[in-house]
C-alpha cells in the first residue's frame, strides 16, 4: 500500500481487520455507503459519513467512529443510521447536535433536581438538628449573644451551671413543659435559698424571652414560653417580700466581733496535731472585709475588686472606679469613699499583709482578685443551721460560730453589713440624700438635674463616714484609741 492512496475493498465488500492493520499514515480507506477513514500519525483510522445535506445541497462530514479505539459494525451502523436520516430528509450533523443539546439539558436538569432534593435532605436533617436543641444550647447561645454583664457573665453562668443545667439542661425545648422548672426552683427554695430561687427564675425568663424573638428557639416553642406558666411566689414562703430586711444590732455587732475572736484563739491555743477537730478561723482578710464593709457601707464587689493603687492611705480615700460599681457608668461615675480613722486602720492592716500585690484581696496566684462569692460563702457556711436547713449536708467549715442571737434574727450577709451601716447613719442623724450617696446609689431625677446639680457633697459624705466610724469604735473597741 503505497504512501498518501486510496483504496476501496474490492467487490464492494468492506475493508478486513487485517487489512486495517497494514494501512499507512496519510492513506485514505473507502467503504461503500460513503464512508471514509484516514489513517493519522497516532495510528488510528478516524471513520467519517460524507453525504449531501438536505435542503441545502452541500456535502457535509459526520464522525462515525475511531478505529481500533471501536469496533467497526458500531462505526458502519453509525454510518448507516446517518443515511438513512439523510433518506428520511433529515441532516444527521443537525440531529445529532439536537440529540446533544437535549442530552445537556437532560442532564442539567437531572443536576438540578439532585441538587435540590439534597438540599431538602440537608434542610431536613438541620431542621430535625434543631428540633432536638436543648435547654443547655439555649442557654449557650444566650450567653454568647444575647447577655452581657458586669462580670463577663461568670456568675451567671455559676448558677446555671450549678442548679438549672443539671436539672434541666438536657431536655429539648420543644418538650420542655413548666414541671420541671417548678420541680428544680422548688429545690432550690427548698433549702432556704428564697432569693437565689427568684434570681433563677428572672434569669430564666430573660433567657426564655430572648430566645422567643429569636430563631430556631421560636419556632421550638411550639407551646410558648414554659415561663409565662410558673408562679415563683407559689414556691417562696406566705409573706416573702424578695428584699432583705437584715439589720444587725449593736449588741449583734459586738457578738460578732467575740465570736471572731474566739475562734481565732480556740484555733490558736489548739496542739498543731489537735487543730483538725478545731473550728478553723474565716481568715485575717475576711475579718477585714467584714469590719470594711460594715464602716464604708460598699458592695462586695466593689470592695473585692479593689486594687491598691485606688487607696490612698495618706489621704484617707479609697476610688471606687465607675465600672467596679454597681449601676450605669454615665449615672454613678468613679466614687471616692472618705475613710474614717476605723477604716483606714483596717485598710492599712490589710496593708500589711496584700500591699506587694495588685489586688486588695488578691486571689492565691496574685494575678487577679478574689472570687467575688467568697467571703459571703465563708459567712454563709459558719450559719449552716440557718443557711442550709434542709440539705442534711455538712462539711469541716460549716458551723453555727457565726450565728447571732441564736438565730432569733435570722442570718445574716455581707450585704447586710451594708444595710446595718446605713441605718446606724440613719440613727446618728445623717440626712437621708448624704446616706444615698454614702451607698453610692444612682440618685432619682431627670438627666438635666443631675447634669447641672453637681455638688458632691464632700463635706457632709465625709462627716456621715466618720460619725460611723466612731459609733462602730465605741463597739468594737470599747472606746479605747486604735493604733
Amino acid at each position: 500500500m503505497s504512501k498518501s492512496s486510496h483504496r476501496t475493498p474490492a467487490n464492494g465488500r468492506f475493508f478486513t481487520e487485517r487489512e486495517l492493520r497494514d494501512a499507512q499514515p496519510g492513506d485514505t480507506l473507502r467503504e461503500p455507503g460513503g464512508l471514509r477513514g484516514a489513517l493519522g500519525k497516532t495510528g488510528r483510522i478516524v471513520w467519517t459519513y460524507r453525504y449531501r445535506a438536505p435542503g441545502s445541497g452541500r456535502i457535509r462530514e459526520m464522525g462515525c467512529g475511531t478505529w481500533p479505539g471501536e469496533a467497526m459494525r458500531d462505526t458502519r451502523r453509525n454510518r448507516d443510521v446517518a443515511g438513512q436520516q439523510v433518506a428520511d430528509g433529515i441532516d444527521p450533523i443537525v440531529a445529532r447536535d439536537e440529540r446533544r443539546r437535549a442530552g445537556a439539558a437532560a442532564l442539567e436538569l437531572e443536576r438540578i433536581e439532585t441538587e435540590k432534593r439534597l438540599a431538602a435532605e440537608l434542610e431536613a436533617e438541620r431542621r430535625n438538628a434543631e428540633d432536638e436543641r436543648t435547654v443547655h444550647d439555649l442557654f449557650s447561645e444566650w450567653v454568647e449573644r444575647g447577655v452581657a454583664r458586669k462580670d463577663g457573665n461568670a456568675e451567671l453562668k455559676r448558677c446555671f451551671r450549678a442548679d438549672i443545667l443539671p436539672a434541666i439542661g438536657d431536655v429539648a425545648i420543644r418538650e420542655l413543659g413548666e414541671r420541671p422548672i417548678e420541680d428544680m426552683l422548688r429545690g432550690v427554695a427548698g433549702r432556704g435559698a428564697y432569693r437565689y430561687a427568684e434570681m433563677l427564675y428572672i434569669n430564666l425568663r430573660q433567657m426564655f424571652r430572648w430566645g422567643e424573638r429569636r430563631q430556631p428557639w421560636r419556632r421550638l416553642l411550639v407551646d410558648g414560653n414554659p415561663l409565662d406558666l410558673v408562679e415563683i411566689k407559689r414556691m417562696l414562703p406566705q409573706g416573702y417580700t424578695g428584699r432583705r430586711s437584715r439589720v444587725l444590732s449593736d449588741a449583734e455587732i459586738a457578738e460578732l466581733r467575740d465570736r471572731l475572736d474566739s475562734i481565732r484563739r480556740g484555733y490558736g491555743d489548739a496542739p498543731e496535731g489537735a487543730r483538725y477537730s478545731v473550728e478553723r478561723p474565716i481568715g485575717e482578710r475576711q475579718e477585714i472585709a467584714i469590719w470594711i464593709g460594715l464602716s464604708t457601707l460598699c458592695r462586695v464587689g466593689e470592695l473585692m475588686m479593689a486594687q491598691w493603687r485606688n487607696v490612698d492611705l495618706d489621704r484617707g480615700e479609697w476610688l471606687i472606679p465607675a465600672d467596679e460599681s454597681k449601676g450605669r457608668a454615665d449615672s454613678v461615675g468613679d466614687f471616692v469613699v472618705f475613710l474614717s480613722p476605723l477604716s483606714l486602720h483596717l485598710f492599712r492592716r490589710l496593708h500589711e499583709l496584700t500591699g506587694h500585690a495588685r489586688y486588695c484581696f488578691p486571689a492565691r496566684h496574685e494575678t487577679t482578685h478574689v472570687e467575688l462569692r467568697s467571703i459571703g460563702k465563708s459567712i454563709a457556711d459558719r450559719q449552716a443551721p440557718l443557711k442550709y436547713r434542709t440539705t442534711g449536708r455538712r462539711r469541716r467549715r460549716e458551723s453555727d460560730s457565726l450565728v447571732l442571737s441564736e438565730g432569733s434574727n435570722g442570718d445574716w450577709t455581707f450585704h447586710d453589713l451594708r444595710r446595718t451601716g446605713a441605718t446606724i447613719m440613719q440613727r446618728l442623724g445623717v440626712s437621708l440624700d448624704v446616706i444615698d450617696r454614702c451607698q453610692n446609689h444612682v440618685l432619682g431625677g431627670s438627666a438635666v438635674r443631675r447634669h447641672y446639680l453637681l455638688y458632691a457633697y464632700e463635706t457632709e459624705k465625709r462627716e456621715a463616714w466618720f460619725r460611723l466610724g466612731r459609733h462602730l469604735e465605741e463597739i468594737l473597741f470599747e472606746s479605747r484609741e486604735i493604733a
